[in-house]
């Protein structure tokens, strides 16, 4: 019942804590870790960087940090304008499976799935980029290719976008709790940020959202459904644009006022108008 560990780099361990697999041999951990009870695969400390156009994931699996926000999935070597890494998450054996990441960080990737796959979890999982790219114009940060239930918690996402329409987040069938998302639009010139599905679809509830340019979104969301969250120059007729339909229940539009943008700190500032604003219940 031993969990699996994966270490940064190239090599080839044996995936004990002691020994850890390297990131060339995730085929060879994910397999492993399949085949234990606890189907957990451990990312140690340290930068995993990739310069591949995709990973495939084809197991029914946690991938989870030793230690939350210390473990790094970075695609490398992009300029501007160019395409995220993309994770492809499916599984050809069952109908019905969980898919969870906990506590990595994403860089320059994002995250989709495939039909097969019925639930999928992310929980404290920081997701940003390092320069401007051209996210995917159908998923966004993370989609679906189907119904899949996507449950997001206690995360943030600092993207930076390029040019040219695309969708920031698959809201359809979507829960999001406690997250923050800040979406840096300010170099797009051309185009605007809008949402794959409809927000009213899923349950947005007690998150931060915030973008820079409100020019450059697509507001024409009805977020009748929404409670309790922090926009800024997203959505509702309190925003900037004022292009949403109605603005929800008890949330907040204002300038969350987060620590350091620049950095991806999505901390609050202790004059924020977002905290203490949300609900426990």
């Amino acid at each position: 019942m031993s969990l699996k560990y994966i270490q940064p780099g190239s090599g080839s361990g044996s995936g004990t804590e002691a020994d850890p697999y390297f990131f060339n041999q995730l085929s060879t951990a994910v397999n492993a870790a399949d085949g234990e009870s606890e189907r957990t695969l451990i990312f140690t400390d340290g930068s995993y960087t990739t310069t591949s156009a995709s990973i495939t994931i084809t197991k029914n699996i946690t991938f989870k940090a030793q230690n939350v926000g210390k473990a790094t999935i970075e695609r490398t070597g992009l300029s501007a304008g160019g395409t995220p890494t993309y994770i492809f998450c499916s599984d050809t054996a069952n109908t019905s499976v969980v898919l969870k990441f906990d506590g990595l960080n994403f860089r320059n990737i994002y995250i989709f799935f495939s039909a097969t796959p019925s639930s999928i979890i992310l929980d404290k999982i920081l997701l940003d980029s390092s320069t401007t790219l051209a996210w995917s114009g159908t998923y966004g940060m993370v989609g679906a290719t189907g119904s899949q239930a996507i449950t997001i918690t206690n995360s943030s996402f600092a993207p930076k976008f390029h040019d040219g329409s695309t969708k920031w987040i698959d809201a359809a069938n979507m829960t999001a709790t406690e997250c923050s998302f800040y979406l840096d639009n300010s170099a797009m010139t051309t185009g605007s940020l809008a949402y794959n599905g409809t927000l009213n679809a899923g349950t947005w509830k007690n998150n931060i959202f915030m973008s820079e340019d409100s020019a450059r979104m697509d507001a024409t969301q009805d977020i009748a459904n929404i409670t309790s969250n922090c926009c800024f120059h997203q959505f509702g007729t309190n925003n900037a644009q004022g292009a949403g339909s109605g603005d929800g229940t008890n949330n907040v539009f204002g300038n969350p006022l987060f620590i350091d943008t620049s950095t991806s700190d999505l901390r609050l500032r202790p004059s924020s108008p977002c905290i203490n604003a949300g609900t426990s219940s």
